[in-house]
């Protein structure tokens, strides 16, 4: 958003930080959405509003948009008032959504720039971090990855450990996008969508009819054992080119699919590559424990109830 809150240097319950605060908010709405969705008698909203679940929640959208607002309304009067340049190419995703709204304010309101700005910050604060830190434990798992992929690394890296990631040396490592995919088919960060059928739908000998809400298990398609055979086993090859060429395109949906697909997969896919490799630069890495030595659980997305032990050792 280009627009830095440190947040991850402030203590979560800060009572008198608004940063704190939304990030308290983000993660408790994240909970007690999952409690409506997983309690068929709390999904009536008037219902839902006279519970206390439902009055929290509505206080934490509260706290979540009035903080959204505030940093548009910041960023548009810098903007407005230091003539902050944004006419470069490439924008900040906020001052992209700005310089729309200030070319022509009926284009996109600040209300419809809230939107935007809140699915980016909602839906992607906790899914890469996940991503991130599961790919790391099968790195860490498997010593054969992880050396083939310090191979890839250090063919374009050397010994330089603090020079910037480009696009071009993230087009130049192919076997750690085999290894971040294969880790979000074992850790889908959305093991579950949903879809609502404008149409019928036909599927085998059943029809599900018109105005059908649907929820569909992305876990349970990427351990297919009929399309991932011995689903368990983590196994980066599964995504070479040859492969991938012989599955059907539906058979891994990490960021769903259709028009309905993620907004932020490429950047989500980016952010995941980047950090990945920039650990990979400097350490070694051992997992500690097994894959069912931590806990799971289903919120809005995939979360991590205990914590992954992994050993970095200085490379």
């Amino acid at each position: 958003m280009g627009t830095n809150i440190d947040c991850q240097k402030m203590k979560k319950q800060k009572e008198n930080s608004r940063a704190g605060q939304f990030v308290e908010a983000v993660n408790k709405f994240g909970k007690l959405f999952s409690t409506k969705t997983y309690s068929p008698w709390l999904h009536s909203d008037f219902i839902w509003s006279l519970t206390s679940y439902g009055r929290e929640s509505a206080r934490c959208v509260k706290i979540m948009h009035k903080f959204t607002r505030s940093l548009i309304k910041k960023r548009k009067q810098e903007i407005l008032n230091k003539g902050i340049e944004v006419s470069q190419k490439r924008l900040a995703l906020l001052d992209l959504l700005l310089k729309l709204h200030l070319e022509d304010p009926t284009a996109i309101t600040e209300e419809q720039i809230r939107e935007e700005v809140d699915t980016f910050v909602f839906a992607a604060h906790d899914t890469t971090g996940i991503a991130i830190n599961t790919s790391l434990f099968e790195i860490g798992h498997h010593p054969d990855v992880q050396d083939q992929l310090h191979e890839e690394i250090d063919a374009i890296f050397g010994d330089d450990k603090t020079r910037p990631t480009t696009s071009d040396d993230l087009k130049q490592l192919p076997y750690l996008d085999m290894v971040l995919k294969e880790s979000m088919r074992i850790y889908p960060s959305a093991p579950v969508v949903s879809r609502h059928l404008n149409e019928d739908l036909q599927m085998g000998d059943f029809v599900l009819p018109k105005g059908t809400d649907v929820v569909m298990s992305i876990a349970a398609l990427h351990r297919d054992k009929n399309v991932f055979p011995d689903p368990e086993k983590f196994d980066p090859l599964r995504f070479s080119a040859d492969e991938q060429a012989k599955r059907d395109p539906f058979a891994f949906l990490p960021f769903s699919a259709g028009p309905r697909s993620c907004i932020g997969q490429k950047f989500a896919q980016l952010k995941e590559k980047i950090i990945v490799t920039n650990i990979l630069r400097r350490y070694q890495i051992e997992t500690l424990g097994r894959r069912g030595d931590f806990q799971q659980d289903l919120g809005i997305a995939l979360d991590l109830v205990t914590p992954i032990n992994i050993k970095f050792t200085e490379r």
